[in-house]
């Protein structure tokens, strides 16, 4: 009997270790042990480099594209930190542009999750809870040029939101997002822009959203009449995840809403 309880308490302990060092391993998924060292010769944009002739694609995360604000901020960053510096690079296969996926590491530090601290980066919803929780942490800090607030009295306060997101796969017909206007004035929509997660951008043309009222981006192509957009792409919207971000002229954040229906 004691030699059974033994045995059962050393199996217990067994799997106990080989969770925690699951656990530890999902924690470091970005840190770059057994990576190969790589000389930076050129940073492409915020999230894509190129190094000894290879273009790597840094891992996990996105950061604003060339007609975004923010995509100097985070291309710049990446010219401060690993520039003509020697770094090491954890590959986990390429992409479908052939370009090396990985984790970027200089100076005992992930990259990755440099970008996403500072507010220059938001995560994927592919990868771990770790880079979620990060920009958690960005967020509520209101950290660099992704989270930052504007001081425009409707962002104070809070006029803009986001009422509805509908999206249908199979039918984009009926996908769109609905923004309300909660306040009593009128705001000028000219130069605001949504963005998915991925590179899908749509530029808000010269309308006013007029107070006690709402707004309609349509996914589907169709002809700008009132109060309701078109984007003219297709499908945008995913449906198991996704995050959402409205943006003003300057890009400061208006609207940001996630969501993960694979929990489900």
């Amino acid at each position: 009997m004691i030699f059974y309880m033994q045995k059962n308490k050393t199996i217990l302990l067994l799997f106990l270790l080989i969770f925690l060092s699951a656990c530890i391993q999902n924690n470091n998924s970005f840190n770059c042990e057994n990576g190969k060292t790589y000389f930076v010769s050129r940073i492409i944009d915020g999230d894509t480099i190129e190094a000894e002739n290879k273009k790597i694609r840094l891992n996990g995360i996105n950061t604003p594209e060339k007609k975004e604000a923010c995509f100097n901020k985070a291309k710049e960053f990446l010219e401060k930190e690993i520039l003509e510096k020697k770094v090491l690079i954890k590959e986990k296969g390429t992409d479908k542009y052939g370009r090396i996926i990985g984790s970027v590491c200089v100076n005992g530090k992930s990259v990755n999750k440099e970008l996403i601290k500072q507010g220059l980066a938001h995560y994927a919803f592919t990868e771990s809870e770790e880079l979620k929780k990060i920009q958690e942490k960005a967020i509520k800090e209101n950290k660099g040029c992704l989270w930052k607030k504007g001081t425009d009295k409707y962002i104070q306060e809070k006029c803009i939101k986001l009422k509805k997101l509908e999206f249908n796969q199979k039918n984009f017909n009926g996908e769109f997002v609905e923004f309300s206007n909660d306040c009593n004035y009128s705001i000028d929509l000219n130069g605001f822009y949504l963005k998915d997660e991925a590179t899908h951008l749509y530029f808000f043309p010269a309308i006013e959203l007029k107070g006690k009222s709402f707004v309609r981006v349509f996914s589907e192509k169709g002809i700008n009449s009132g109060n309701e957009l078109y984007w003219g792409k297709g499908n945008i919207w995913n449906n198991d995840s996704d995050q959402l971000f409205l943006r003003n002229e300057k890009g400061f954040l208006i609207v940001y809403f996630e969501y993960n229906n694979t929990l489900n």
